[in-house]
């Protein structure tokens, strides 16, 4: 949990902004070794680009930092900036962050940023969300040096899709890949084999943005929004406008949950769970060790359907569970949950239907139930409590916030200083 409810309106009404609670949150299997079609490979013996990759970097990154300034960056220019990309979820590896005065070594080379092997297990994984924005992918692959000597086979998926195969062995020169990775939502990275130790270094990718989000000015009932996105590797910033909350538009939360926690029913504005490497504030997640989890939402026959998105908690139990949603007792949907898989959106058809019931059964796992929406023909109109937070004294003014009960959207109102 982080800071509470009283003390993030404090610092919202200190930066001037009005909150809203409701705001947010078949490839073909290679043959044999080598590379796959699409992915070019060469030998790195160096650890670094060569002189002329180096000079397209830096004149890459100074035409971003103008066309950043001018809002904007060419397609060309953003396809020779390199961007960093860190997995957001790994098994059995230990994450090298760049960190300059710490370096592996494959074929005497240093490298300060990747994956090494974080233990003996024979099966390590590594998922890389790209969200299909980065058009290729680079990355070292080799033996580090003087460590285990086994053999291993790597597997590369795209989006599921086992794309490529590749034999690895400790006496293998440094590989140095080219993925071409253009609309694809998520890399994988499967390594199978027995006592061994490879290095992934480098990972690096082209033609999109490692995005860096911030809230400058918050949606409320009244006013638009503006969420700053800006590239931690290269500068390039956009905003985006989200529209004022003048419609009321509840959101869907269960009025019951078995062995799952709810987020709406926190006060905690800022507490969160992370799918695929994002930040979620709304939805249902699990709250211990029990592998029967449940959530139900009394619809009462007001809804025509309801839309969800089931993921994999970011590096939390890694079992397998199976989905299962009812409407009335019905079953209506079932869907496999594995800990490497899709983000997966359900759309239940739930006219006539009073009591939606949303379950999972599986071992050690976690699984979150978010960006829940619903068709429905009733309108809502906003419901505000009064609540003050800080009383109006001489020569000082107060605070005081509106809540809708009906959908949580909120903005502050400043009490008039008492006169003497």
């Amino acid at each position: 949990m982080k800071s509470g409810k009283r003390r993030f309106y404090a610092a919202l009404l200190a930066a001037g902004l009005v909150l809203s609670a409701g705001a947010g949150g078949a490839a073909e299997e290679a043959a044999g070794t080598g590379v796959a079609e699409g992915m070019a490979a060469e030998t790195d013996t160096a650890g670094n680009p060569s002189d002329n990759a180096a000079g397209a970097v830096t004149d890459a990154d100074d035409g971003v930092a103008e066309s950043a300034a001018d809002g904007a960056a060419s397609d060309d220019t953003l396809n020779q900036v390199p961007h960093v990309l860190v997995p957001y979820q790994t098994e059995n590896f230990d994450l090298w962050d760049g960190n300059p005065t710490k370096a592996f070594s494959m074929m005497a080379a240093e490298y300060h940023q990747g994956l090494t092997p974080a233990n003996y297990d024979s099966y390590r994984q590594a998922l890389y969300n790209l969200d299909g924005k980065f058009s290729r992918m680079t990355l070292a692959v080799g033996h580090i040096d003087g460590e285990r000597d086994g053999s291993a086979s790597l597997y590369i998926y795209k989006d599921g899709e086992l794309a490529q195969t590749l034999n690895l062995t400790s006496d293998m020169m440094t590989q140095k890949l080219e993925l071409d990775t253009t609309g694809v939502k998520q890399l994988r990275l499967d390594q199978e084999g027995g006592d061994a130790a490879y290095g992934y270094a480098d990972v690096t990718g082209y033609g999109g943005h490692n995005f860096v989000e911030e809230m400058s000015q918050v949606v409320s009932v009244f006013s638009d929004g503006v969420y700053t996105y800006t590239c931690k590797d290269c500068g390039y910033s956009y905003g985006e406008t989200i529209p004022e909350q003048s419609e009321c538009v509840p959101y869907l939360t269960p009025y019951q949950t078995t062995n799952m926690y709810s987020l709406e029913d926190t006060e905690d504005t800022q507490d969160c769970f992370y799918v695929m490497g994002k930040a979620y504030y709304k939805g249902t997640i699990p709250d211990n060790y029990d592998s029967r989890r449940e959530a139900l939402y009394n619809l009462g026959q007001k809804y025509n359907s309801v839309t969800f998105t089931v993921g994999h908690c970011d590096n939390e139990r890694k079992g397998s569970a199976v989905l299962r949603v009812f409407g009335d007792g019905n079953l209506m949907k079932e869907l496999e949950l594995t800990k490497d898989m899709l983000n997966q959106t359900v759309t239940i058809n739930t006219v006539g239907v009073t009591q939606l019931k949303i379950s999972y059964e599986g071992g050690d796992s976690s699984y979150a139930i978010f960006d829940m929406s619903y068709e429905s023909a009733e309108t809502w109109e906003h419901n505000f409590t009064r609540e003050v937070l800080l009383e109006a004294t001489v020569g000082q003014t107060g605070i005081s916030t509106y809540t809708c009960v009906n959908c949580g959207a909120c903005y502050t109102e400043i009490i008039p200083a008492v006169d003497e």
